[in-house]
């Protein structure tokens, strides 16, 4: 089980990329002086536990500055990630979907269903 000090090891190691993105919270916030006072609480709270104080911090600040922080990475970053497409083995065929057996199909499933419920 990890203690608070292993936590304050973690947040040291990320310090710079915390305050890189609770300055873009900030920056979103800025036209609202509520929303830019809770991110300075968030931002505060992750100063004194870097420093290994005990701190503490609203819930819905910490939400809320997250949720920042998540909008500006979907907005500014997923744009320009693509998805990793998979590799095909050699001979996999894409557009047929497997058979559950080797018996032949005399008529799809939609037709089946459509007649037992058309006639």
């Amino acid at each position: 089980m990890f203690g608070p000090h292993e936590w304050t090891a973690l947040f040291a190691a990320f310090s710079d990329a915390l305050e890189w993105a609770l300055s873009r919270a900030g920056s979103l916030a800025r036209p609202y002086p509520d929303e830019v006072a809770a991110v300075q609480r968030v931002r505060a709270f992750v100063r004194r536990r870097l420093d290994g104080d005990p701190a503490h911090v609203r819930s819905d600040d910490l939400l809320f500055t997250l949720g920042l922080i998540a909008g500006a990475l979907q907005r500014d970053v997923m744009p320009h990630v693509r998805p990793a497409t998979p590799k095909r083995p050699a001979g996999h065929r894409s557009n047929r979907a497997p058979r559950a057996s080797s018996a032949p199909r005399r008529r799809g499933a939609v037709a089946v269903a459509r007649a037992r419920w058309v006639n």
